[in-house]
């Protein structure tokens, strides 16, 4: 064809999509109804189009001018309307209602006669061709007016001319090209739809679009119905009808090109779509119709997809191995693993220490168990909320008893225990069951920390709810684990070392201490003593026997005070040296007490003391000496410390699997800052009332050692009225 609807020069009058309606009527397929709209708008003579029923079906603006009449009125008439002897030449008599006898056939130019609006005849010449189109038979006439309107009934034809060659040639390729175009949108790699504007009605579908779709195509009617097709933005939010490329291309004129949507098939499979739309103009610049193709690039998607993820993971397991050598506490390790993207289910984890190293000797014939370690302690925590729970604070540095069957299982695995669901998998020992339930774990993973040849722990990630981790991403955060082990195990080291530093210096501090306690402490009852025997032995002054028995009890209780003295260093020193004997036994705190109650009393015989303990309280396992002491020298500090005919209280309950024992004064209190270092031999506070009275700070030292050799604990409580509390616990007897 020498003109094209779809390619559109400037100049030439253009009909719109309602012209098109008017035009064509709706019987004619929308392609050929589209081509024959642009003919006919462009064509200078009238077109007219007769169905197979002999029906009026296209009437341009030419034939409007020509007959004084709108389209309107003439489209779906019968031919006579126009023409009182039918539109057909004169000496032909072609089989116009037949289907599929005619095909693309062109009559010569004849001349016939038309009536005009208002009955005026007039003469005509027409070249009138059959063309058959998808199984129907239309007839086109060209028009031709050869003289003014006139009423003369005999006028002679005129001579015929030669039918228009450009239109003469549309009609016969008409079909050629439409087989030809079908041909080429069907055999399409890419899917095709072809919507009219504006309503947005689907007109065809190629079959690479059922491919894709895995649906056959639904002729929609508007752009409302594109909602059937199931699609969704990459942030994954549907779209909406009006949002589809092809709706916008129709209704706004845009141009899309590798818009990508996820798309749902009809047979419920998720895919990707590139998706590319254009509006198709006619000469006029009108949107007559629109055209979207798509691709199927799903499994392109999912390669681009998993390399950048490949690269995200790449270059995240790169940022925390450089950010791990970094770090300087265990916590920031911790801290650091868990940015990992594979971990994000994570709620807890926590750095456990053996009490020593494990060695598998069953691998170098040996059948000594000496080198396993029969504990690991909670070295440091991670929590996902940020926030340190009274619980996890209290885990820190909390004893796990460790099976060393279950440590040479795990060994055997060469690798990280999964826990997928912690309800179902039984073969963890019970101490750690018991760790990971008080952290309300559903599955975990433990992972061996090993550097320098050494297992000197493992390292536990926790989630409250099963799946913590893939088995497949588990090569990964081995990797980031073992950097993790040796930045923990150096970490150690420097501790070790600062620590060994401090003690040193703790030493030294001890010593100097030690010496000035010596010559303070050991020589006022000395000095005492020997003045008090020196004025005795005088051989210039007599006494009386009640004056002599006055010195010698001064005599007496500054000898008792060094027997004290010295009593509580050698516990010390036994404590320091692990050899202080603790002999446990089944006693309830009420027969501790009873044991001590005089002495207690006769401390406190300027305050007045009361003993708040119930009789219900379970069996303790404790060494009665023992703890009767450290009661005696808590009290002792409550009486020195606190104002007289002050209240001291001794009170007791049970916590868990332990009695907590508490002794409450009204003294001044210690700050928060010297709760730990009161606790530190020949420490003491720095309160006026502290520094001016005598002591060598041995006692709560010596509390401490007793406690935490029974299993227990001892601290300065949290008080809200003023005054001392010191607590402690004791474990009971199972």
């Amino acid at each position: 064809m020498s003109e094209s609807i779809d390619a559109p020069q400037h100049g030439s009058p253009q009909p719109t999509s309602a012209d098109t309606d008017a035009i064509t009527g709706t019987s004619t397929p929308a392609s050929l109804r589209a081509q024959l709209a642009g003919i006919s708008t462009l064509s200078a003579d009238a077109l007219i189009s007769l169905d197979e029923n002999g029906q009026i079906r296209l009437f341009n603006r030419a034939a409007e001018k020509l007959f004084g009449r709108p389209a309107g009125e003439v489209l779906g008439k019968p031919s006579t309307y126009l023409f009182p002897k039918g539109l057909i030449p004169v000496g032909h008599s072609p089989d116009i209602g037949s289907p599929n006898t005619i095909t693309s056939t062109v009559y010569e130019s004849e001349q016939i006669w038309a009536v005009r609006n208002g009955g005026e005849h007039f003469q005509v010449q027409v070249t009138i061709a059959n063309v058959e189109w998808s199984g129907k038979t239309v007839l086109v006439a060209q028009l031709k007016a050869e003289a003014a309107p006139q009423m003369a009934t005999n006028a002679p034809p005129a001579a015929p001319s030669l039918p228009d060659e450009p239109w003469a040639q549309f009609i016969r390729q008409i079909d050629l090209d439409q087989h030809h175009l079908e041909a080429i949108l069907q055999h399409m790699p890419a899917g095709l739809f072809i919507a009219e504007a504006p309503s947005g009605r689907l007109l065809l579908a190629n079959k690479q679009a059922e491919l894709i779709w895995r649906q056959p195509f639904v002729p929609l009617a508007n752009v409302r119905q594109y909602s059937s097709y199931k699609a969704f933005h990459l942030d994954g939010h549907p779209y909406a009808p009006e949002e589809w490329p092809l709706a916008r291309a129709i209704q706004s004129g845009e141009v899309v090109t590798g818009e990508e949507i996820d798309f749902i098939a009809g047979d419920g499979t998720h895919g990707m779509l590139s998706v590319s739309a254009a509006p198709i103009q006619d000469r006029h610049g009108r949107i007559v119709a629109g055209v979207m193709t798509f691709a199927d690039v799903t499994e392109q998607y999912q390669v681009e997809h998993a390399v950048l993820t490949a690269l995200h993971r790449t270059k995240e397991l790169y940022d925390i191995s450089q950010n791990i050598g970094m770090v300087r506490r265990p916590n920031d390790v911790l801290d650091v693993l868990l940015r990992n993207s594979y971990l994000q289910n994570c709620s807890h984890a926590s750095i456990l220490v053996f009490d020593t190293p494990f060695i598998d000797d069953s691998h170098s014939g040996g059948h000594s168990d000496s080198h396993s370690p029969s504990s690991a302690s909670v070295y440091a925590t991670w929590n996902k909320n940020g926030n340190a729970s009274r619980l996890i604070a209290r885990l820190i540095g909390q004893h796990l008893p460790i099976q060393t069957d279950w440590l040479k299982l795990i060994r055997l695995h060469e690798g990280p225990i999964l826990v997928a669901d912690l309800e179902a998998d039984q073969s963890l020992p019970q101490p750690i069951r018991e760790y990971m339930e008080r952290l309300h774990t559903r599955s975990a993973a433990l992972f061996p920390l090993i550097a320098n040849g050494e297992w000197y722990g493992y390292l536990t990630f926790h989630a409250t709810q099963t799946g913590l981790m893939k088995s497949q991403h588990v090569r990964h955060i081995q990797g980031l684990v073992d950097q993790a082990a040796v930045a923990i195990h150096n970490m150690r080291l420097l501790e070790a070392e600062a620590k060994a530093r401090r003690e040193a210096e703790h030493a030294n501090e001890l010593r100097l201490r030690f010496l000035a306690m010596i010559s303070h402490e050991l020589r006022t009852p000395l000095t005492s003593i020997k003045g008090f025997a020196t004025t005795l032995l005088a051989d210039d002054i007599s006494w009386d026997q009640d004056t002599q028995r006055d010195f010698l009890k001064v005599i007496d209780t500054e000898a008792n005070k060094l027997t004290d003295m010295i009593e509580q260093l050698l516990d010390l020193s036994r404590l320091e040296a692990g050899l202080l004997r603790i002999r446990p036994q089944a006693y309830t705190l009420n027969h501790i007490l009873s044991s001590t109650v005089a002495q207690l009393f006769n401390i406190t015989r300027n305050h007045r003391l009361h003993i708040a303990v119930p009789e219900d309280l379970p069996i303790l396992r404790a060494d009665q000496q023992r703890v009767a002491q450290v009661l005696i020298n808590l009290v002792s500090n409550a009486a020195k410390y606190s104002p007289a005919q002050s209240d001291i209280t001794i009170a007791a309950g049970r916590d868990g699997d332990f009695v907590q024992v508490s002794i409450s004064d009204h003294g001044p209190g210690i700050p928060p800052h010297e709760r730990q270092s009161v606790f530190e031999a020949f420490r003491r506070g720095e309160d006026n009332l502290v520094r001016h009275t005598k002591g060598a700070g041995l006692g709560l030292a010596i509390c401490k050692g007793i406690i935490e050799a029974h299993g227990g604990r001892i601290w300065i409580a949290d008080n809200a009225t003023p005054g001392t509390t010191v607590s402690f616990t004791l474990p009971i007897n199972t």
